[in-house]
């Protein structure tokens, strides 16, 4: 019985903190802002509409099948993998957890769905710079 209670109370207990970490709680209001801009200009076929959010810098990083740096880089790599509108699919992103690293900077874990086409994950790294959130570093896998 007391093995029992104590199995119990322990999944509780887990259940408890994957709840806690399992959540968005503290995500800038703007950063959903954004991914929800990104998603629209994706599903209108505006590869570059999308690319705001990212970092216009050399700097970026973006890691997919490899490691890319650049803005540039990573709006080409877009334009070669998704030529058509019809390649591109229509995008919804789920974003699951956030992550703060400090008070400008903060970790988001999320899915996409090309709806009928692919899915994955993504990781993605965001900082505040002169006044906006930016994604430094973007993780992205299927």
């Amino acid at each position: 019985m007391f093995k029992a209670l104590l199995l119990i109370l322990l999944s509780a207990i887990v259940v408890e903190q994957t709840s806690d970490q399992m959540n968005l709680t503290g995500m800038p209001a703007e950063i959903s802002e954004i991914m929800q801009n990104q998603q629209n200009a994706w599903n209108s076929g505006d590869i570059e509409g999308f690319m705001i959010g990212y970092w216009d810098s050399e700097e970026l990083l973006f890691i997919g099948n490899s490691v890319n740096n650049g803005y540039e880089t990573t709006l080409s790599n877009y334009k070669k993998s998704y030529p058509t509108r019809e390649d591109m699919g229509s995008l919804e992103f789920t974003n699951l957890i956030w992550v703060p690293v400090s008070s400008d900077a903060g970790l988001l874990i999320g899915e996409w769905n090309l709806i009928g086409i692919n899915n994955g994950m993504y990781s993605l790294l965001w900082k505040k710079m002169e006044g906006e959130w930016l994604i430094i570093a973007d993780h992205s896998s299927d």
